[in-house]
């Protein structure tokens, strides 16, 4: 894990030396490559602590899981052809021609 965090600092130094497209282009290749090292030695850290081997794969799923949806009181603020069909119950204060032109 240094060695990925010294790479990312590395990508900070280049771009230091040469504030150009280019470089930059360039140091953002070098800190894709040590963000995803870090992020691989972390996953595989995580997983050495899980208690069960079985599990594994549900427990690091969480990892990717999205964030909580937006509550359904919140969800009637939108227009309604933003809102899915179990969203239908909400009373709109959008005008009617935005719900119409949206949906065409």
């Amino acid at each position: 894990m240094i060695i990925a965090a010294l790479v990312q600092a590395l990508s900070a130094v280049m771009i230091l030396i040469s504030p150009t497209f280019i470089g930059t282009a360039i140091a953002a290749g070098v800190m894709g490559v040590g963000y995803g090292a870090y992020m691989a030695v972390s996953l595989a850290l995580a997983t050495d602590l899980l208690p069960r081997v079985k599990d594994h794969a549900r427990d690091l799923g969480i990892v990717n899981a999205p964030p909580p949806s937006v509550s359904s009181s919140d969800r009637c603020s939108e227009p309604a052809s933003w809102r899915s069909s179990a969203d239908s119950g909400c009373s709109s204060s959008w005008p009617a021609s935005s719900r119409s032109s949206a949906r065409s």
